[in-house]
């Protein structure tokens, strides 16, 4: 009795009427409304922190920046990020997103990342408001209501849809809950207009409102009643559909159905119908590959658990939720994926959720009934404990799975801290005029995104941008911002080619940070010296172990033992380094018997510029100081950027045990030539020079491919033919 005397207190508690300004609204809808303001303010502030410290993406907050600013300036959705897939440059030839119009006037107001990122968060947190009312609804308890509210708020996928970026995906579970609840309560005409709300987020969805007329079908007949309305729903989607792809096939010029073929369904067909028949028609083949390799089951349980697999009592309104399970199960592997056979769509940290998460939850308030029902005499009590268990195991499963949890730290889920290193960038930033053309890295693209002329890597040929702006130390630099493309493309590549064919002079060069603008000759603006230390995380080890070393700076050295290949240690790649004057320092330990005279290791160190080049330094008993910590310099100067440059031991002796903390490799000064002076080669024997004149002065390079270290600082060969 005690205890159902609590519950009533509660129950009535939630049930009483509160004045707020000129309204009154229940104590349950207050508490919802109050919940759902926590939840936007800590997103809203996450995300746009994370705009701050540059851990938004181009692919897509950059795209839906530019398509809007785009429209606003007199060039209705046009993006210029994907002209090599859609020649027409309308966003449109690649999704149809007619919310976007919604969202117009108030990136009108506030043309900015941030605007985008907090509209975005409201939507999703408004999503627990009519998810309160249908479960108050449906389970006839405000107190149960208030819980699944909450437990909806501190959904893992839920938050992973809200970290990623901007998408119009984001939406779907707002409109999707939003016509249960109409339904539910047989107000018909909002339940249509939340319909061509959700159709309107992305052409996908049609599927899954057509699923979503299914059940309402399903429903109806099992009422006896209001059937009619899903037949309506699933006609108007599937047309909603056809005529959806067939505007972006137009606008994209015939490429939107190839597009989305590649979108790792192209196993099953060429067209979204050809797909849809060849699964029904093998459905072993289909069943077999939903299941291999067998961690893909992961993914409905990751997100199943965090409700306690309950919407699966509503196997009725659970059919909505499978119209997107399934397809993602069918997709074909990611081939940038770090886990092997698991496609993008099986993660719960993309846009993708939205999807499904609406479904879900709609079938969790179902299921939650049909519980209520099985149980008697008192199913209020048992839904009450069943209600306390979930929100348990859903606290715990956002601790654990939320990038605001333990998940926190993986890649694409750092949480934001901003640096010194992102004023740098800002500042960068500030040099390029806001009406330049500009090629730069997916990292960087949302901040350089309102402007017409702005390109990833994979920008069409014979375009050239004014600007071209990277950071060598993001992973953005050697990574292709977008996974389905045949031959990704990546920024490193993209600027060898660059620096290559056009006369770019190197702007500012910033700590690895590097703003090139076409044909300029003059000075560095702006320079910070180049400066990283690497340790065991980033240095690949060839021969030997990994160990624990209190004494050294990193905590664990790469070790070399006794007996261990003569032939390699360890190599150290840097994608690229800014034009300077550097030092390579490698701090060593060494142990074993050795004279001065002992030839212990050969250092080497290799680059490509427009040729390459390799430098090597022997290493004798009289260099080092045997079992105390030291320090080994190598010292070289490029004028251009140095690409793929590798640092590793080409020779090591097998009788001694080495041991490696860390790689320094710092700028010491900037030696850059724009548009540098060069005069014909002087050959004088067998030997064979090329005088220099740059901004620092004259001096001469020495015309070959391999040298020995010397006291000189040496430049890494590049392509002088190119400009003799």
């Amino acid at each position: 009795m005690a205890g159902a005397y609590g519950k009533s207190r509660v129950e009535e508690l939630f049930s009483r009427r509160v004045r707020i300004l000129y309204r009154s609204c229940e104590t349950g809808t207050l508490v919802v409304m109050i919940a759902v303001f926590v939840y936007i303010v800590v997103f809203s502030s996450v995300t746009v922190m994370k705009h701050y410290a540059f851990l938004t993406t181009g692919w897509d907050l950059g795209i839906y920046m530019q398509v809007l600013w785009s429209t606003l300036h007199g060039r209705p959705f046009y993006y210029s990020y994907e002209l090599n897939k859609i020649p027409s440059g309308n966003f449109f030839g690649l999704h149809f997103v007619p919310i976007l119009f919604l969202i117009l006037p108030l990136y009108m107001l506030f043309p900015c990342a941030e605007t985008l990122l907090v509209i975005q968060t409201v939507a999703i947190g408004a999503g627990a408001v009519p998810l309160y009312f249908l479960a108050k609804e449906v389970l006839e308890s405000r107190t149960s209501a208030v819980v699944v509210s909450v437990i909806y708020l501190l959904y893992p996928p839920l938050h992973g849809l809200n970290w990623f970026d901007f998408h119009p995906e984001a939406f779907i579970p707002l409109f999707i809950i939003l016509m249960a609840y109409f339904f539910e309560m047989r107000k018909f005409r909002w339940m249509y207009v939340s319909m061509v709300l959700a159709l309107s987020t992305i052409e996908f969805t049609a599927l899954i409102v057509a699923a979503i007329g299914v059940s309402f079908l399903l429903k109806g007949l099992r009422k006896g009643k209001d059937w009619v309305h899903g037949i309506v729903v699933a006609v108007a989607s599937a047309i909603w559909f056809l005529l959806s792809v067939k505007v972006s096939n137009i606008l994209a010029g015939d490429v939107g159905a190839r597009t989305f073929a590649a979108r790792l369904w192209d196993q099953w067909g060429s067209t979204p119908l050809e797909i849809v028949v060849n699964v029904i028609t093998h459905p072993v083949d289909a069943f077999l590959f939903m299941i291999t390799p067998w961690y893909k089951v992961i993914y409905p349980i990751m997100l199943l658990l965090p409700l306690l697999f309950v919407p699966l009592f509503a196997p009725i309104e659970f059919i909505p939720a499978l119209a997107w399970i399934i397809p993602a199960l069918l997709s074909r592997a990611d081939p940038h994926s770090e886990i092997p056979g698991m496609s993008v769509y099986l993660s719960i940290y993309m846009q993708y959720t939205g999807f499904v998460t609406g479904q879900i939850f709609v079938a969790f308030v179902y299921g939650l009934r049909n519980l209520k029902r099985l149980q008697v005499p008192r199913p209020t009590d048992l839904m009450i404990r069943t209600l306390k268990k979930i929100l348990l195991v859903s606290l715990i499963c956002a601790i654990i799975l939320s990038p605001l949890g333990f998940a926190s730290g993986k890649e694409n889920l750092e949480f934001p801290v901003i640096t010194e290193r992102h004023k740098y960038l800002n500042d960068v930033l500030a040099l390029i005029p806001g009406n330049a053309s500009v090629l730069s890295q997916n990292d960087l693209l949302p901040h350089l995104s309102n402007r017409f002329e702005v390109y990833g890597p994979n920008l069409p040929p014979g375009l050239v941008p004014e600007y071209i702006l990277v950071d060598v130390k993001s992973r953005w630099f050697v990574r292709p911002p977008i996974f389905y493309d045949t031959v990704p493309a990546r920024m490193n590549d993209t600027l060898y080619r660059y620096l290559r064919d056009y006369p770019y002079g190197l702007l500012a060069s910033v700590d690895g940070i590097m703003l090139f603008k076409l044909g300029y000759r003059g000075e560095l603006i702006k320079y910070v010296p180049f400066v990283q230390v690497y340790d065991h995380r980033s240095i690949s080890l060839q021969s030997g172990y990994i160990a624990s070393d209190e004494t050294s700076e990193s905590g664990k050295v790469l070790v070399h033992g006794v007996g261990s290949s003569s032939h390699g240690f360890f190599t150290l790649f840097v994608s690229a380094l800014p034009p300077g004057t550097y030092e390579v320092r490698l701090r060593l330990k060494i142990n074993g018997l050795l004279s001065p005279m002992d030839k212990v290791m050969v250092l080497a160190l290799e680059a490509e510029n427009l040729m390459s080049t390799t430098l090597l330094k022997e290493i004798y008993g009289a260099d080092v100081a045997k079992g105390i910590w030291m320090s080994l310099t190598m010292i070289f100067r490029t004028s251009t950027v140095a690409f793929n440059v590798k640092v590793y031991i080409s020779w090591i002796r097998s009788d001694i045990e080495v041991r490696l903390d860390t790689i320094l490799i710092r700028q010491a000064s900037p030696n850059v030539l724009n548009g540098a002076e060069i005069t014909h080669p002087a050959l004088k024997g067998e030997a064979s020079f090329l005088f220099v004149k740059s901004i620092e002065g004259y001096f001469a390079i020495p015309w070959g491919v391999v040298w020995l270290e010397s006291p000189d600082i040496l430049l890494l060969g590049e392509c002088w033919r190119e400009w003799c």
